[in-house]
């Protein structure tokens, strides 16, 4: 349970606290309001684990606020601050105060939306996804400090049946969003932390020619059905590229005989086409101008005005059809990587036009 008192706050008197083994607020006896929050460390210096903190009412209802820590802002300072915070604020008294930590669903919101934005839009797709679908469904309502290492545990087990690589992307997830929590000092430690991800065998596969083969021919069979799906695996094949940078490809990105990738994974790079992929291209160019679709070089047939979301579905029907089940996407781009090799191309060219 979190400890309370009051003082009259002043720099030797932070110097002169000694370590807590539980969490505690020291309200200020001049400043309502005003406290300094003390956490439990073992090998803390004296400085640290204290941070000054207000507590104001807004919109009928107890918030709370880190105006720093100890060490970097003194007493006084401190105190200046959070009486001009809190002139405008309805303050109230400390035995009334409530320390109402965030759910992590709030938390999201309010605070760690900051990290989410500067993300690229690719990945933030992914992450709310992740987030809407796994992690705010289990702990959104909890608070940050209700939750607990068997939750997560329990959790990522379960997930881990099913997915053990999803399970292993969203349990990365969940650290960053916990460790930002303590950079907020919100909580002192991650309850995620140490948990060990699933051990992942991802073995390069490299398609045979006869595999490359039969591989087109299902191609050819399956385009009428799922025309997009089809050429972005031809292109994977062309390019070497990462399905991500053909998925998301807008037609401004479409250089003659390069691509021009502004926001690829390595940052801004190009890659150079082969008579293959240009023909791909122009066929695809004149079917959409038809149609009147000038954004997307592969868009959704549900939502044209957006790309293809996945390719998870039709891979799997496709590679089945075509006998190389097992193989990944990525894994094209692994063959396309081997057979420059084999052709003579020198390690420097292919590692550019990989992007590595």
């Amino acid at each position: 349970m979190t400890k309370t008192k009051r003082a009259l706050l002043t720099d030797d008197f932070v110097q002169s606290l000694k370590k807590t083994k539980k969490e505690r607020y020291i309200w200020d006896t001049e400043l309502a309001g005003f406290a300094l929050r003390q956490m439990p460390c073992k090998s803390c210096q004296s400085w640290a684990g204290k941070s000054w903190v207000i507590n104001f009412r807004q919109d009928g209802k107890t918030t709370r606020a880190t105006l720093g820590k100890s060490r970097q802002m003194d007493a006084e300072t401190a105190r200046m601050t959070a009486h001009e915070f809190l002139l405008a604020a309805d303050i109230p008294e400390p035995e009334e105060a409530i320390i109402n930590l965030p759910t992590l669903a709030e938390f999201v919101t309010n605070y760690w939306q900051t990290d989410l934005n500067r993300m690229k839009p690719s990945s933030q797709v992914s992450v709310k996804w992740a987030l809407n679908n796994h992690i705010l469904p289990k702990f959104g309502d909890m608070r940050l400090d209700q939750i607990t290492r068997q939750d997560v545990m329990k959790w990522f087990d379960r997930y881990s049946r099913t997915a053990p690589g999803g399970a292993n992307r969203v349990l990365e997830l969940l650290r960053q969003i916990l460790l930002a929590a303590m950079r907020f000092d919100l909580i002192t430690h991650s309850v995620a932390k140490g948990i060990i991800p699933n051990k992942r065998k991802r073995p390069m596969r490299v398609l045979s020619k006869e595999e490359i083969t039969r591989l087109h021919q299902v191609l050819d069979v399956m385009r009428p059905r799922m025309t997009s799906a089809v050429d972005i695996i031809r292109m994977l094949m062309l390019t070497g590229c990462r399905s991500g940078e053909i998925r998301l490809l807008c037609w401004q990105d479409v250089k003659d005989n390069k691509l021009q990738l502004e926001d690829s994974k390595t940052g801004p790079r190009v890659i150079w086409l082969s008579s293959a992929a240009i023909a791909l291209l122009e066929a695809r160019r004149e079917e959409q101008t038809k149609l009147g679709i000038r954004k997307y070089v592969f868009p959704s047939a549900i939502h044209p005005d957006m790309p293809v979301r996945s390719l998870v579905g039709n891979w799997f029907t496709i590679r089945k059809m075509a006998g190389i089940d097992g193989v990944r996407t990525h894994d094209l781009r692994h063959s396309f990587a081997s057979h420059a090799i084999r052709s003579g191309l020198p390690i420097p060219v292919i590692q550019k036009l990989l992007g590595h």
